[in-house]
């Protein structure tokens, strides 16, 4: 039986200043250990895939819309720029 992972995120570096921004007031305790994982793309999450026996990855970018932020100035050109 093979696995296929549906709901792994990732995240953005270009966006990691606006993530910071809208997780303020969150423990950095809560994110810092696992941010390194949600960009990485590459050797990091297949030898982590290989190590649970998942075969595929559906990846989807993290919502950012989702905490319901209006974009500062500063979001907004990054979002453009990405």
């Amino acid at each position: 039986m093979k696995k296929i992972a549906i709901q792994e995120h990732f995240l953005l570096p270009e966006l990691d200043d606006y993530f910071k921004m809208l997780t303020n007031g969150v423990s950095g305790e809560s994110f810092d250990p696992v941010l390194p994982k949600f960009w990485d793309l590459d050797a990091g999450r297949v030898a982590d895939m290989d190590e649970k026996g998942i075969e595929r990855s559906i990846l989807s970018c993290f919502n950012y819309a989702a905490f319901n932020s209006t974009p500062t100035r500063h979001g907004r050109s990054t979002w453009r720029s990405a």
